[in-house]
């Protein structure tokens, strides 16, 4: 399996947008949380609160996030009050290609575990465990079949 870094992206762009990218896709705590919100906004605009209940997330959790992609230019939003919806900037359609190739290779999936009272890892344990479980399954049978593949050419 390839690692995810800066230099192994082969969209064609500017360096400091690539590592722009890669910091807020794939090399922090948020990322995953990043690209789902993204993904969202390439639809269509979303207001926090749309985007709150359409990934289960908290909404201060999603405002925090919306304020980073602002911050970083990759947003824009209609009216400045509360309410405002978001949409995806010209910069980042500019280099969607180098988000969408980011997005692809992180190999996410997003399971809704519910709301969470705390932290979520406290309020459903045994549900991310399985998850977790499920999921390395899945990557010790892919990692079992491409060394057998090798072997066989």
């Amino acid at each position: 399996m390839q690692t995810l870094t800066v230099k192994s992206l082969k969209t064609d762009t500017h360096p400091q947008t690539k590592r722009m990218f890669w910091f807020l896709f794939a090399s922090t705590k948020g990322a995953a949380t990043r690209i789902r919100i993204v993904k969202l906004l390439q639809n269509q605009p979303y207001n926090a609160n749309q985007l709150s209940k359409e990934l289960s997330l908290d909404y201060k959790a999603v405002r925090h996030h919306l304020k980073i992609l602002e911050k970083n230019n990759l947003l824009g939003k209609f009216e400045a009050n509360y309410g405002a919806a978001y949409y995806l900037s010209a910069l980042f359609e500019e280099n969607v290609a180098i988000f969408d190739e980011m997005a692809a290779r992180m190999n996410l999936k997003a399971v809704n575990i519910g709301p969470g009272v705390h932290y979520v890892q406290e309020d459903n344990p045994h549900l991310i465990g399985s998850e977790i479980a499920k999921w390395h399954d899945s990557f010790v049978r892919n990692e079992l079949n491409k060394n057998n593949s090798k072997e066989v050419k």
